[in-house]
C-alpha cells in the first residue's frame, strides 16, 4: 500500500521480526493517529506484513492511520524511529546474560544508526534491541544526537513483569501497584522496594495487614528471581519475547507523542544523578516529543543506591570493553 499523507505522526520501525511486527499491530489497535513505516532487509517479509496489517485498519479506532513499506530515506520525515532489529546470529550465551549480546549486535546497530543519520533524521530514537542500555549508548554516540533524544526501553518491561506477578500473587489490580525496577535491563537490575506501594500503602505494610505471608524475604527473592529470569526463559521456549515489550513500546510512544507527562523507567544517560555519570541505565524520566524532558531522582535507601551504582559500573565496564576493541571507533571516526 502506498504511503498516504494525513495528520498522523510518522513512526519508522526498523526490524520486522516478532517485536517490530507485534508493536506495529498493537499500536494500530490504539486510538492514536499514526503513519507506520517498516524497514527490514527482507522486502518480501515487510510487504507481506504491511498487507496483513492493512487488513486491520477497518477495525482501528482512529481514521488517521496507515502502514507502508519504508526505506531509510523516509526517516527524514519521522517523528520517532524505533529500532527493534537484532543481528541474525545474536543468541544468549550459557550465562543467559543480555550483555553477552553486545558484541553480536554492536556492528549492526552502528550501521543502522549511520543509515538513519545520513538521511537527515531529526527526531527521537527509541532502542529496543538487547542489551538495550549499552546499545542505546552506542546509538547516541554514533548518531551525535542529544542524549535526551536517544532513549532505550530500559527497565519498563521488567517493571511491568513485576507488577503482573505481584498482582497475581496478592490478588490485587496491577494498576494499583506503583514502583520501579531500576538499573540495567538484565542481571544487575534491582527492585526499588522502599518505594513500592499498593494503593499508596508500602508493600511491607500491605503484606503485614492484608496477607498471610510471614516470610517477606522469601517472597521478595522469588519476585526478584522471576523478573531476572523470565525474559530469557520465554526466549528459550518460543524464540522471542514480543507481546510484553510491544505493549511497553506503545506506552512509550503514546507518552512521547501525546506529551501526557507520564513518568516511565527507560534507558537514560545520567550525568551525576544517583552518583552515576556517563552511562545509559534504567531510571525514571518524564518524556515528551523532544525525548527526555526531566530525569526524576528517587530518594533511594543506602543499599538501593549501592545496587544502582554497581549496576552502572557493570554497564560502564562493557562500554569500555567495546572501546578497547575499537568497535565504537568503526563508524564515528
Amino acid at each position: 500500500m502506498s504511503k498516504t499523507k494525513n495528520k498522523a505522526d510518522n513512526i519508522i520501525i526498523i526490524g520486522d521480526g516478532a517485536v517490530g511486527s507485534t508493536f506495529a499491530y498493537t499500536l494500530l489497535r490504539e486510538n492514536i493517529s499514526v503513519s507506520i513505516g517498516i524497514i527490514d532487509p527482507s522486502q518480501k517479509k515487510v510487504a507481506a506484513d504491511v498487507e496483513d496489517l492493512c487488513h486491520t485498519l477497518p477495525f482501528t479506532k482512529s481514521c488517521h492511520q496507515s502502514v507502508y513499506i519504508a526505506d531509510y530515506s523516509d526517516v527524514k520525515e519521522a517523528d520517532l524511529v524505533v529500532i527493534t532489529a537484532n543481528a541474525p546470529q545474536a543468541k544468549f550465551g550459557e550465562d543467559k546474560d543480555r550483555l553477552g549480546l553486545l558484541q553480536q549486535n554492536v556492528r549492526m546497530m552502528t550501521q543502522i544508526t549511520t543509515d538513519i543519520m545520513r538521511n537527515g533524521f531529526d527526531g527521537v530514537i527509541l532502542v529496543v534491541s538487547n542489551p538495550v542500555d549499552a546499545l542505546t549508548q552506542v546509538v547516541q554516540r554514533v548518531s551525535g544526537l542529544l542524549t535526551s533524544r536517544v532513549i532505550g526501553t530500559g527497565t519498563l518491561l521488567d517493571t511491568i513483569r513485576l507488577h503482573a506477578l505481584i498482582a497475581n500473587k496478592l490478588r490485587v489490580n496491577p494498576n494499583d501497584i506503583k514502583g520501579f525496577i531500576l538499573g540495567e535491563h538484565g542481571n544487575s537490575g534491582f527492585i526499588n522496594w522502599s518505594h513500592l506501594t499498593i494503593v499508596s500503602i508500602p508493600i511491607l505494610v500491605w503484606l503485614e495487614k492484608y496477607t498471610s505471608y510471614d516470610c517477606y524475604q522469601q517472597l521478595f527473592q522469588e519476585l526478584e528471581e522471576y523478573v531476572r529470569k523470565i525474559g530469557v526463559d520465554i526466549f528459550a521456549d518460543k524464540g522471542n519475547t514480543s507481546y510484553g515489550i510491544a505493549s511497553c513500546l506503545v506506552m512509550i510512544t503514546e507518552t512521547i507523542l501525546s506529551e501526557n507527562n507520564r513518568i516511565l523507567p527507560v534507558s537514560v544517560y545520567l550525568t551525576g544523578e544517583y552518583g552515576i555519570d556517563g552511562v545509559y541505565i534504567g531510571a525514571p524520566v518524564r518524556l515528551n516529543r523532544q525525548g527526555i524532558s526531566q530525569i526524576i531522582e528517587i530518594d533511594l535507601n543506602e543499599s538501593e543506591l549501592a545496587a544502582f551504582q554497581k549496576s552502572a559500573e557493570i554497564l560502564q565496564a562493557n562500554i569500555l570493553a567495546l572501546e578497547l576493541t575499537d568497535e565504537l571507533a568503526l563508524l564515528v571516526e
